[in-house]
């Protein structure tokens, strides 16, 4: 019979955050979606657990039930970025490793014909429990046999009862263990409900990896396993623990037609697959030979210019070896290892990263970001080895292709000085403006760094030409009847477009005087004197609340035209009682 291993991370973004702040150890902590006391939590370690903080808490709620709590973000590239490199320390012990899509931290491992490698599956499991723990990371490993079981027992924690306890069947120790738990929820109160349960002869919490020796225990186990150990979404858990439903074997007595229709498909997939239904094979990722090219120099290098022309030795194979797969780099990492005599094994590494305008196996739009990059770099001693390792992405036929159409616009040229601004300058030197759902001016938008700039399509190259062409139709219908000929209207230009320019943050404005001789002079008395206004428009919002004392939101926004011909963008904070200037006209 086909075996598989369930590993489980607990909390594992949790971890990577633990790994972080070391000083939080042993401590509740949790992860929040994001730095704000509404936030919700993602994730809770055990210390947290025992308040009953769970996930989908708000923060402010569950701080309130533990003041010593610890709360963090955590990024989700570097989420992506932490499961990979677990899923390649899990494929030294099988190939067929397969990550869990809705739930990080959780990975399923083929077990099966791995007898003659290992002594038994424990000393396996208890090898790759090792291993995670050098590389600072808890684990929870089940062997067993399908996917839900060994999920569960992992997400649990609960390990099999021992062979000298094992005198009843599994089947009988878990009726005998359900009708406990019945018994201590009916005859008592909430809080000596949650004590009878406790006291229940359950699996003992997990010490090491676990392996199950029946299909049968391994589902009877299972039924035992708390809901808010599996992947439910908040919502769906606390109505279902609501009807009193709080473990696999409530949950799967439900009807699925019932499910689908109150808390959607997510819930039924999940009960589905603890069913047995849709109990898949092992997804496991195709291994690719990863491509990096070394270099071990005779002396430290310190010159620039001679390490460019050695990392252009190893860039050409390299991207040699892309084209023979057919596939392009979108990102290069360059790693130099630095001769150090004071520092412990008198070698240090140094890790750089840049990513090209787009996926290329041109090595003349590698070869000037490189020495952008180089000679913004400060190396504390001199390179005595050179490693190129590429990440790579399929390439398209526009990309292997030698020519391209020319447009008025070279978008390429674009995305090549983005990628020179990047590598002199840093990544987050290149931003936009992206729209919020807000109605203050200046929180309408935010600065996001531009990963990548995508070539235009063709809808949306005909959908420009409609636009202009309407334009021009919009032109021609408000000239005179004189103007309409084609020769005329091309000479003909639109009035200019004003633009509002805000200023990143509202500017105070000197107090007003109660007279004024030559009219209101806005940023002081070296300034021309406003003589239009146009307003004002109101901008009001926490009106439930007393402007004196929570601070609600209430401006009165106003055009100034001023005799030096500006149009000012200004608006009067009644709460503060003071002038601010927002932005101009321009």
């Amino acid at each position: 019979m086909a075996r598989l291993a369930c590993i489980d991370l607990p909390a594992f973004p949790l971890q990577l955050l633990l790994r972080r702040e070391r000083s939080w150890a042993g401590k509740p902590a949790v992860v929040v979606e994001e730095d704000k006391p509404l936030a919700r939590v993602l994730w809770a370690n055990e210390a947290a657990r025992r308040f009953e903080i769970l996930p989908g808490m708000r923060y402010a709620a569950a701080l309130s039930l533990c003041s010593d709590l610890f709360a963090g973000t955590v990024d989700p590239v570097e989420i992506d970025q932490a499961v990979q490199s677990v899923c390649e320390l899990l494929r030294r012990f099988s190939p067929d490793v397969e990550a869990a899509r809705h739930a990080p931290g959780t990975f399923w491992v083929d077990a099966s014909g791995l007898q003659p490698l290992h002594p038994t599956l424990l000393s396996w499991a208890r090898r790759i429990d090792r291993t995670l723990r050098h590389a600072r990371l808890a684990s929870r490993i089940v062997v067993g046999f399908c996917r839900f079981g060994t999920f569960a027992l992992a997400r649990a924690a609960w390990q099999a009862p021992p062979a000298a306890q094992s005198a009843q069947s599994a089947t009988q120790r878990t009726k005998q263990q359900t009708k406990q738990r019945r018994r201590g929820t009916q005859t008592a109160g909430p809080a000596k409900a949650k004590t009878a349960r406790a006291q229940t002869k359950t699996p003992t919490k997990l010490a090491e990896p676990v392996v199950i020796m029946s299909a049968e225990e391994e589902r009877a186990q299972a039924e035992l396993v708390s809901l808010d150990r599996l992947s439910l979404t908040p919502r769906a858990r606390d109505a279902l623990m609501a009807l009193g439903i709080d473990t696999v074997a409530g949950f799967l007595k439900l009807p699925p037609a019932g499910l689908q229709e109150r808390y959607g498909d997510e819930v039924l997939e999940l009960h589905r697959i603890a069913r047995g239904e849709w109990d898949t094979p092992l997804q496991g990722e195709t291994l690719v030979e990863s491509i990096r090219q070394e270099a071990l120099l005779d002396e430290p290098e310190r010159n620039v210019n001679r390490l460019l022309f050695w990392i252009k030795r190893l860039l050409d194979p390299l991207l040699a070896g892309l084209v023979r797969r057919r596939e392009a780099l979108c990102e290069f990492i360059l790693e130099l290892r630095l001769d150090r005599p004071g520092v412990p094994g008198g070698v240090e590494s140094c890790v750089e990263r840049l990513t090209p305008a787009q996926p290329t196996v041109d090595a003349q739009q590698l070869l000037p970001l490189l020495l952008l990059r180089l000679n913004k770099m400060s190396l504390r001693g001199g390179v005595v080895e050179l490693a190129l390792d590429a990440v790579s992405a399929p390439a398209t036929t526009d990309q292997l292709s030698l020519f391209y159409d020319a447009t008025r616009r070279d978008r390429r040229a674009a995305r090549r000085a983005f990628a020179r601004l990047r590598a002199e300058f840093g990544d987050e030197t290149v931003v936009y403006a992206q729209l919020r759902p807000a109605h203050l001016p200046e929180a309408t938008f935010s600065w996001t760094p531009l990963r990548s700039l995508h070539a235009k399509t063709a809808s949306e190259t005909n959908n420009t030409s409609k636009r202009r062409a309407r334009a021009r139709k919009r032109i021609a219908q408000a000239l005179p009847a004189e103007l309409e000929s084609p020769r005329q209207l091309a000479v003909v230009t639109p009035p200019p477009m004003l633009i509002r320019r805000l200023y990143t943050r509202p500017v105070v404005l000197p107090r007003r005087l109660r007279h004024e001789e030559d009219g209101w002079q806005v940023r002081g008395r070296d300034d021309a004197a406003v003589d239009e206004v146009v307003g004002p428009f109101v901008v009001s919002g926490g009106w439930w609340r007393a402007l004196e004392a929570d601070g609600g939101v209430h401006r009165e926004y106003h055009f100034l035209h001023n005799q030096a011909g500006e149009w000012l963008w200004a608006y009067y904070d009644r709460p503060r009682r003071r002038w601010f200037l927002q932005g101009r006209v321009e």
